[in-house]
C-alpha cells in the first residue's frame, strides 16, 4: 500500500491552514437594516470600539456595548 500522493498531502495541509486561520478569528453578527445580520470578524478592539471586517471585506467600526442584565421574572410577595 502506498502513501498519499503529494498533491493530496499539500491540499490537506492547505485546508488545515485555512481552517486554523478561520478558527482563530472572533466571529460576530453585525445588525443590518437590509440583510438582518451580516457575519464579520473582529479585526481590532479597544475599550470603546471594535473594528469589524464584514464578509464583503468592508470594515466597520462599532461601539462596544455592555448589554448584560439579569431580570428576575418571579413574583415577589
Amino acid at each position: 500500500m502506498s502513501g498519499p500522493r503529494l498533491s493530496q498531502s499539500a491540499e490537506a495541509a492547505r485546508s488545515a491552514a485555512e481552517q486554523a486561520e478561520w478558527n482563530a478569528k472572533k466571529w460576530v453578527w453585525v445588525p443590518d437594516i437590509k440583510e438582518g445580520y451580516i457575519a464579520g470578524y473582529v479585526n481590532d478592539e479597544d475599550e470603546e470600539s471594535a473594528e469589524v471586517v464584514l464578509d464583503s471585506g468592508r470594515q466597520v467600526f462599532l461601539p462596544m456595548l455592555l448589554t448584560c442584565a439579569v431580570v428576575d421574572t418571579e413574583d415577589q410577595d
